[in-house]
């Protein structure tokens, strides 16, 4: 394990982190927030100051990264951010629990978007801090940190595929570090465009920024305590749920959109998201309807379909209080909390091309037990998914479920109600940030007590990384040269 080249880039994604203050406390300066302003700004000079010392005290004798060294970046690199992302929180005075302050920046980087605070109440240049450090986890710093390795001759490819998930990885150039700067470059390009629109709407521009920075991070960060409901706006709304189906597309299908490849940007997955998410709101409607809990059909349709959206992105915003809802209409949001968005976008939870491969691997299940000879390949459309593949989504699918049930066992310690303990800890899981019975659709998890709030943490962590890059870790094998091969 070369551990000096993990230091290296640690402290070197460490340095994106201190860089991302500046702009927070020349918000919060804007806003006369001074002590909020000289809190990021000692929080920056910290950081980079740890960081800096490493790197010039800290020389790796190769550049060369192996696959563990890569998995053990990642996971640092995501729990340094957490813990230095906490100090502006802590320094500006903000709040003086650790926890509290951990809190709040672990679920600004894993882009959950859960809090437990009072946004109403919270300063706007650590508002602003919070944003940036959404949109920074949505896409990865990581990814902007490969962009940057080859200049210091590190090879970034192992950290990618740590980074990434395994499922449907596709380069979009012959490089991964040109790959990276695609990405944030088309990451980048929707930011400003969803910003541009929501300039339209009757938002306020520090409004607009934070929104844009939640959307396509798919966070659901927002100024307001009451979500999107605060403008009431059906402009907003739209321009909102469209950038969070963008963003939970795979990124590198927009080549193909770019070309006006229209079938190849359709691929299976992007099709069977589009149509869970049309079922989702077709179902919710309909019972939304039956059940009168609007007066309008229009107006049901509206709260549904964005909500679905919401939810099914792993957004987390609300524009209606749909802890209310029949029940029918809160099982199929909470089903939609396990699937998520397409594999290699800001999305979280387990993904659906993952799903679909589970149900693939039991539809042939089904066959094989009524013709046992019959020899049949799992497909995602016209391509067989090789077995190591299909072995690696039955793992993933498995330990998910394990470790949220684990989870939800954990935090059921507090004896709160079954509905807020199940749902917050799938929330957490997956990204979504937002839950059903006293959590609700605010987002605001200070319900927990501060041990559990560490739970909900790890759970954050755990979800951000895909499980195994976390775990693996913490096993014998991984830090003994002897049972592993790399």
């Amino acid at each position: 394990m070369n551990f000096r080249l993990v230091s290296k880039i640690s402290n070197m994604t460490l340095l994106i982190i201190a860089a991302a203050m500046i702009p927070a406390a020349l918000t919060a300066l804007y806003f006369s927030e001074r002590q909020i302003a000289v809190g990021l700004a000692v929080s920056a000079l910290i950081t980079a100051g740890i960081a800096g010392g490493f790197l010039v005290a800290v020389k790796p004798s190769r550049t060369n990264l192996k696959p563990r060294e890569g998995y053990l970046v990642v996971s640092l690199c995501w729990i340094l951010s957490s813990c230095f992302g906490a100090l502006p929180f802590l320094i500006g005075g903000y709040t003086t629990s650790v926890i509290d302050a951990f809190f709040e920046s672990c679920a600004s980087i894993t882009t959950t978007g859960a809090t437990v605070s009072v946004l109403e109440l919270m300063p706007r240049g650590l508002l602003m801090w919070k944003a940036i450090m959404h949109w920074l986890g949505g896409m990865g710093i990581l990814v902007f940190a490969i962009s940057i390795l080859p200049a210091v001759g590190i090879s970034g490819n192992n950290l990618f595929n740590a980074e990434s998930s395994n499922i449907q990885q596709t380069k979009l150039s012959g490089r991964m570090s040109d790959s990276a700067r695609v990405l944030y470059t088309m990451y980048f390009g929707f930011t400003i465009a969803e910003f541009v629109l929501l300039a339209f709407s009757k938002m306020t521009t520090f409004d607009a920024v934070i929104t844009t920075l939640g959307s396509v991070s798919t966070s659901g960060l927002f100024a307001h305590s009451g979500g999107l409901m605060y403008y009431n706006s059906f402009y907003i709304e739209l321009v909102t749920a469209f950038f969070t189906i963008a963003v939970s597309v795979k990124f590198s299908l927009y080549q193909y959109l770019l070309r006006g490849e229209l079938r190849k940007f359709f691929d299976p997955e992007v099709k069977a998201f589009l149509k869970i998410l049309l079922v989702a709101f077709g179902l919710i409607t309909l019972d939304l309807v039956i059940h009168g809990s609007y007066s309008s059909v229009p107006e049901a349709m509206r709260y549904s379909v964005f909500q679905v959206i919401a939810v099914g992105t792993t957004t987390g915003y609300g524009i209606a209080d749909y802890t209310v809802w029949p029940a029918f209409s809160r099982f199929v949001l909470f089903v939609l909390f396990f699937i998520g968005g397409c594999a290699a976008s800001t999305s979280g939870s387990m993904k659906v091309v993952r799903v679909l491969i589970a149900c693939k691997l039991v539809i042939r299940n089904i066959y094989q037990r009524l013709h046992p000879n019959a020899v049949v390949a799992v497909k995602v459309g016209e391509k067989a998914i090789p077995a190591k593949i299909v072995s690696s989504v039955t793992s993933f699918i498995f330990t998910f479920f394990l470790v949220f049930l684990l989870g939800t066992l954990i935090l059921s310690l507090q004896n709160l109600d079954l509905k807020t303990t199940v749902s917050s800890a799938i929330s957490m899981l997956s990204g979504t940030g937002i839950a059903f019975g006293s959590v609700g659709a605010t987002g605001n998890f200070s319900i927990f007590c501060a041990p559990l709030r560490l739970v909900l943490c790890a759970l954050m962590l755990l979800g951000r990384l895909e499980l195994f890059t976390l775990i693996m870790i913490f096993t014998p094998s991984f830090w003994n040269p002897s049972r592993s091969h790399n």
